[in-house]
């Protein structure tokens, strides 16, 4: 399947400490290479509105699509999940995506977090940092080791 950065997608993947989540919830997609996608953990806003006082999560404005419910990315949610591990999961919106100025600011969020690394659904010791650089106008992501 052919992924985009701005895509939402449903499926599980396990949290940064570890634990299958027990229900299929929705990442969004901020970065695509060729074997790997860089996602971010999505929840709805209903019923955890005190949570977006917190500077790891950021409220997603222009939700739909591809998220149907207004909705907060957990910007400590961040990894990196090989393609291949996501087969069963299903895009949301039939793969429309999400608005790219907020994805941008996402992704300027991001400068110098941390990722998780999940291969095989294991979660793997290395650590890698994102980096979001801006050179001439045009945005670049990359991902350095730490």
């Amino acid at each position: 399947m052919n992924y985009q950065a701005g895509q939402g997608i449903l499926g599980r993947i396990r949290f940064v400490d570890g634990e299958m989540p027990q229900y299929d919830r929705m990442y969004l997609i901020v970065r695509v290479e060729s074997k790997f996608v860089d996602v971010l953990n999505i929840s709805s806003v209903r019923g955890k509105e005190h949570k977006l006082a917190f500077r790891t999560n950021h409220l997603i404005q222009k939700y739909n699509p591809p998220f149907r419910k207004p909705s907060f990315a957990k910007l400590d949610s961040l990894m990196r999940v090989e393609k291949s591990q996501l087969g069963s999961f299903h895009l949301l919106s039939s793969g429309q995506s999400w608005d790219m100025d907020e994805l941008l600011k996402i992704q300027q969020q991001l400068e110098g977090r941390s990722i998780v690394i999940c291969i095989n659904n294991n979660e793997v010791s290395q650590v890698l940092i994102y980096r979001h650089i801006n050179i001439c106008g045009v945005t670049v992501c990359n991902i350095q080791w730490s």
